[in-house]
């Protein structure tokens, strides 16, 4: 994460404030457009369109991203990565190839290009702002918000730098391709034979199972789990949520109703496990800041961190209801 360094003047960090851009309709962000499929569709035709769904909808924030920074398009191009990786997850046993690592790779490096500079939009609108008003006899509290703004500019620098290079137009070419007729869709292994043939109606129950089992897992004694911990569930939550939507058309019309149900318990879930990780990473933000800031930005800073902290009780009780009310919710599928 680009590191504060400096106190800016006011008017310098007012400058470099984030800016929403023009209100035009080709910058409103793009997202997830689940795949319609069929409960016929063989394993490799669903894995094509709900892989290709979420490479389009990172690729096309990435294009507004690239002319405006939007925090809202760089949210849903961090979704859409999200969502492509949770496909790659679930369908990882028929993916198996020698370029399957290599997409990993590459995809883990965009999204990280793109980490710092929503963590400071979070930062910034659910941590910082809430203060302005009760605290704002805070000395330097005025100082921090120009630290995180200056901060902010230059993690969208990265951004923007990162969906413009070459690095990702390659990545994005080679993954297209990688998605219709990597070696993973004409290996002749038994195995993988079988499974791109198999019909995803077949197929999604079983992927969703094995989830949901590993949420529930994961989350006995949620309470006592330490941070890092807490975040792998978290991203396994999303994974299902992900899941969840993939499949969603193959239960939109028998089904709908305890999809319903379900995705909203998914939903309650990842929220609140959310909270805890932002919780988490705003603490660890303000020591970054706290270390490198002038001394009296350092101070408020501390005190922010306790701000946010102090909520941390009742976002541990909300994470554990909607876990418990997670684990009652019936399998749609």
């Amino acid at each position: 994460m680009p590191s504060p360094v400096k106190t800016p003047s006011p008017k310098k960090a007012a400058a470099k404030t984030v800016s929403p851009g023009p209100a035009h309709a080709d910058l409103a962000p793009h997202p997830a457009l689940e795949a319609k499929l069929a409960a016929t569709d063989s394993a490799a035709k669903a894995f094509r369109l709900i892989a290709g769904s979420a490479l389009s909808q990172a690729t096309a924030n990435a294009a507004i991203l690239a002319r405006a920074r939007r925090p809202e398009a760089l949210h849903q191009m961090r979704v859409g990565l999200r969502r492509l990786r949770g496909a790659l997850s679930l369908f990882g046993p028929m993916l198996a190839d020698g370029g399957l690592d290599g997409v990993k790779a590459e995809l883990k490096w965009i999204t990280g290009e793109l980490g710092p500079a929503r963590d400071l939009d979070v930062f910034l609108s659910d941590t910082y702002r809430p203060l302005l008003e009760p605290h704002r006899d805070w000395p330097e509290l005025a100082n921090l918000g120009h630290v995180l703004r200056e901060a902010r500019s230059r993690a969208y620098d990265r951004a923007q730098a990162a969906v413009t290079s070459s690095r990702f137009g390659v990545l994005v070419h080679d993954l297209t391709a990688w998605i219709e007729t990597g070696a993973w869709s004409t290996k002749s292994g038994p195995k993988q034979t079988a499974l791109r043939a198999r019909p995803i109606g077949r197929l999604a129950p079983e992927l969703l199972d094995q989830v949901r089992a590993k949420v529930i897992k994961r989350g006995r004694k949620l309470k006592s789990l330490d941070p890092e911990v807490r975040h792998r569930l978290r991203i396994h939550a999303k994974k299902l949520r992900y899941a969840t939507g993939f499949f969603g058309s193959l239960y939109a019309r028998d089904a709908a109703k305890s999809l319903k149900r379900f995705e909203d318990a998914a939903h309650r879930l990842t929220g609140a496990l959310g909270d805890q990780n932002d919780i988490v990473a705003a603490t660890a933000l303000a020591a970054e800041i706290a270390a490198q800031a002038p001394p009296r930005v350092a101070y408020v800073a501390g005190l922010t961190a306790a701000e946010r902290l102090n909520g941390e009780a009742g976002s541990m009780k909300a994470a554990r209801k909607a876990l418990k009310a997670f684990r009652k919710s019936e399998a749609f599928w």
